[in-house]
């Protein structure tokens, strides 16, 4: 005999569903943001921000490599020398977008990935970060030390991003393209200001300075685009694409004439000897020599007197003492005078240094000195950071080194033909050599460029590996497949 089961059907309508949720708080943040513009400038800004935060964190944990990628928009380009308006504004909005990408990129890594792995790299920049901070310890201007050592802490945190969220090569390709972008971005955009009329005039000449309010100066301003034109070249050497090619050269030449309009000798210099190594570096060195003094020729044909003139000041320093109109004089003894002080301010705390950010301060103190810094990259490092800086930085130096032929050993031993990785090793080289060229001339110890430069070798030589050890499995697979 069956048995019939009867059951009664409850209802399944669900009153509160996550959309509803998501409407209400869309709704919510709306109205607060139109209440927000009713407050005075800068705050109406605020909840935008908090928004756009809250967005910015959930993407990064999501996407890591996009908010890496959002930061270092930021990074190469900072807005402050593009929107002038951005200079009134008293929030400390590069900082805290900092520490919202750092926070939520290392989350990312030490929490949902648990990725540890140490490079070389790593431990060399590490130990300069725990030696300018001992620097510290012996510094006069504390506010100026601590303010210049949070700087370049969030450099070390940055370079530690880069080369744990870069995982392919056309990711590297994209941030190497948007650093290449952004020293392109900053000759194009100051020329076009120059020829509007909007430069200084220093030394008796017309000096291009950067785009948006002046903030970097034309000597600094040369070296950026001097340290662009390695990748630039060899970006072009890495891709057939004829557009890219004429791409790349545009911008090589946009910044060659960029450096001459800043009237930094110093730049001037620099110009000629990246293109000489680069030229020596090429295939078919007798025919780029030609092509190089052809270059030269026009360029001085073209470029006004004033700064043909600024140029050949550097062969006019009297050994008398006697000034002339450019200061050249003054100029080259600022930089032996600063080499000098760097060895004196040794002498006062050997072990430490005088302080990160506090060699103008010891300058200022001497008799008849002033608060320039020590225009000269040694002078900087034995002044400031002592023994102990010198052994870090010498430190540092050898592992990029060593770094940079891993990766072009590996290439020759192993006959694989010269691409993109290759040719990027090549401009982390002339990059480098060009650092130190430029250290005659400036006090680059912290410039950025040192330490990008790291973390781009420390990818290529991520990426070098991984190509090595698949290379290295091959063999095997084919063995263990073989019947």
């Amino acid at each position: 005999m069956g048995t019939t089961h009867h059951s009664l059907q409850r209802s399944t309508r669900t009153y509160l569903r996550p959309e509803h949720l998501a409407y209400a708080g869309f709704f919510v943040a709306m109205l607060l943001c139109g209440l927000a513009l009713t407050l005075p400038f800068p705050y109406h800004f605020l909840p935008f921000a908090a928004v756009f935060g809250a967005i910015f964190v959930a993407g990064a944990l999501r996407f890591p490599y996009f908010g890496l990628y959002l930061y270092l928009i930021i990074f190469f380009i900072d807005p402050n020398t593009v929107f002038k308006f951005m200079q009134s504004v008293a929030f400390p909005y590069e900082k805290l977008l900092a520490l919202v990408v750092i926070a939520s990129l290392f989350i990312y890594i030490a929490v949902i990935k648990k990725e540890f792995e140490i490079f070389r790299l790593d431990v060399a920049f590490f130990a300069m970060i725990v030696v300018t901070y001992l620097s510290i310890l012996g510094a006069e201007d504390l506010q100026a030390a601590w303010e210049d050592w949070q700087k370049f802490l969030r450099m070390f945190l940055v370079y530690l991003l880069m080369v744990r969220i870069v995982k392919t090569e056309g990711q590297f390709k994209a941030v190497v393209m948007l650093f290449i972008i952004s020293v392109g971005f900053l000759a194009v955009s100051s020329t076009i200001q120059y020829y509007r009329g909007e430069f200084e005039v220093r030394q008796g000449i017309q000096r291009l300075h950067s785009f948006g309010g002046g903030l970097i100066d034309p000597n600094t301003m040369a070296t950026s685009l001097i340290l662009g034109l390695p990748f630039m070249y060899y970006m072009a050497r890495a891709h057939r694409n004829l557009l890219l090619k004429g791409f790349m050269l545009a911008l090589m030449g946009s910044c060659m004439w960029a450096i001459i309009l800043t009237g930094s000798r110093g730049g001037m210099v620099g110009a000629i000897v990246v293109l000489m190594i680069l030229t020596y570096q090429s295939r078919h060195k007798a025919l780029g020599f030609v092509v190089a003094a052809m270059v030269f020729a026009v360029v001085a044909v073209l470029a006004p007197d004033q700064y043909k003139d600024r140029f050949m000041s550097i062969f006019n320093v009297s050994a008398s003492g006697e000034e002339d109109e450019f200061g050249a004089a003054e100029s080259a003894r600022g930089r032996i005078n600063g080499f000098k002080l760097g060895f004196k301010f040794l002498l006062k705390n050997p072990i430490t240094g005088v302080g990160i950010g506090n060699f103008g301060w010891h300058h200022h103190a001497e008799p008849g000195g002033d608060w320039t810094d020590a225009h000269n990259l040694i002078g900087k490092l034995v002044g400031e950071l002592g023994f102990l800086g010198i052994a870090a930085f010498t430190f540092f130096i050898t592992r990029f080194v060593q770094s940079i032929k891993y990766v072009k050993r590996t290439f020759f031993e192993r006959g694989w033909q010269s691409d993109f990785l290759f040719y990027m090793a090549q401009a982390v080289l002339v990059g480098l050599i060009m650092l130190f060229v430029q250290g005659l001339f400036g006090h680059n110890l912290y410039r950025d460029n040192w330490y990008v430069y790291a973390a781009f070798i420390v990818i290529i030589s991520k990426f070098v590996e991984q190509r090595l050890q698949a290379e290295k499995q091959r063999p095997e697979a084919l063995v263990e497949t073989t019947p």
